[in-house]
Formats: C-alpha cells, structure tokens, sequence
C-alpha cells in the first residue's frame, strides 16, 4: 500500500511540475517577445531618424511600416543617384579618355610619375600647375577645372576665376585643398 501511495503520489508531482514548467516556458517566451518586440521598436525609431524629413510621407507620427517603406524608398533613391553619378563618371572619364587625358585614376598615376604626392620630383616636372578641363554636360553648358600646382609654383585661382567670368561663365564653386605639397583647385562653372 506503501508503494502504491508512493506511486500516485510521485505522479501527482510529476504533472505538477510538468504544469509548472510548461507555465514558465510560457512566461520565458511571452518575456522574449516582449524583448523583441522592445528592440525592434528602438530599432525603427533610429531607422527613422535617419531618414531625411523631405522623404516622410506623412507629417503625423509614422507607424513600424511606414517608417521601414519611407526607408526601402530612401534607399531606392540613393541607389538611383549613385548609378545616374557613376554614369556620368565613366561618361567623363571616356570624354577623357578620347581627349587623350586619361580619367582620375591615370591623371593620379601621371601626377606620381611626375614627381610624386610630396614634391620628390625635379624642378622641371612641376613647374607649371597640371589643368584638367571636364565638359560635363553633352551640351557643354556645365564645366569642371582641376588645377593642380605644387608649394614652390601655386595655382593662381583668382587668375583662373578672373578669366572664366571674363568669359561669359558663371561660377558656382571653386574648392582649394592642399595634400602633402601639392594643392588642388576645384571650379564649377555655368
């Protein structure tokens, strides 16, 4: 009788703790969800501060999916002006290749061979500033000029600015920045 009161009762235990046990199994996946649920929630509202104000769609408050399709669109975008501007880059370079100049990464290797980055070269090398002329448009509306000159012989900019306008052209934006002992002149002009 012992063993038979022994017997129902360990079973009697055996579903308690089954019960108990799927309870708190219960409660561990409630608590997971609850966690995930958390963190895709911060994870939306930093996808949504970075998407720039003038790609909502809506000026109230976003939901979860507006904010990831306001995303997918974004990117959309972008990938479409990366490939118009890489377009445009072999367009240019082509251009460049035609004229007889060598695009961006042939006029570095020639800017090397010509006395390097930090003015190793000869004085007769880098005598006169090396100019890079890109007609961008088809139209030849738009024009960008890389002047490169060195310390001992700098790009006279305001020159370069004088004549344009002198021209007809109207610049838009001229960029000078220096690297090692070179120094590099940017204008765009109309």
């Amino acid at each position: 009788m012992e063993v038979r009161a022994k017997m129902s009762w360990s079973r009697s235990t055996e579903k308690t703790a089954g019960i108990e046990l799927r309870t708190m199994e219960l409660v561990e996946r409630k608590e997971v969800e609850r966690w995930r649920r958390q963190q895709m929630k911060e994870l939306c509202t930093k996808l949504g501060s970075l998407i720039p104000k003038k790609d909502y769609s809506s000026k109230g408050k976003m939901t979860q999916s507006d904010i990831l399709d306001a995303a997918a669109a974004y990117v959309k975008d972008l990938k479409e002006r990366v490939d118009e501007l890489e377009a445009k880059r072999s367009s240019a370079d082509r251009l460049l290749a035609a004229m007889g100049e060598g695009g961006p990464s042939t006029s570095a290797a020639m800017l090397k061979s010509r006395g390097g980055w930090s003015g190793e070269g000869n004085k007769e090398t880098m005598a006169a500033p090396m100019v890079v002329v890109q007609h961008l448009p088809p139209d030849g509306s738009s024009l960008d000029i890389v002047m490169i000159g060195g310390v001992e012989h700098p790009v006279k900019l305001h020159e370069l600015i004088t004549v344009l306008e002198e021209e007809g052209a109207e610049v838009i934006n001229a960029n000078v920045s220096a690297a090692g002992r070179k120094i590099f002149c940017t204008v765009h002009a109309k």
